[in-house]
């Protein structure tokens, strides 16, 4: 469906208080998840500099994530991207 008007989102990084969202997103993902299971997840992840998580949003609400986790690579000196966990409403 095209979009009719300009839709203002901001992306930013994941913060520890945006646990209770993002397990909502991962339950619409299929991935059951309470935001108590989400809380040490999260926590772990970003203390990681391994991982980066963004979220997008939309006036006060966050609509969409990206995560992305680096690693060494055998082929090259960078780390290469390993995973995307893309979401969106």
């Amino acid at each position: 469906m095209p979009l009719e008007e300009n839709v203002d989102v901001t992306i930013r990084h994941a913060q520890p208080g945006d646990a209770a969202v993002l397990a909502q997103l991962m339950c619409e993902l299929g991935y059951e998840t309470k935001r108590t299971e989400m809380e040490p997840r999260l926590k772990l992840i970003l203390s990681n500099p391994a991982h980066k998580t963004f979220v997008a949003v939309m006036g006060d609400c966050v609509c969409g994530m990206i995560g992305t986790l680096a690693y060494p690579s055998y082929e090259h000196d960078d780390p290469s991207p390993g995973e995307f966990l893309p979401w969106s409403h």
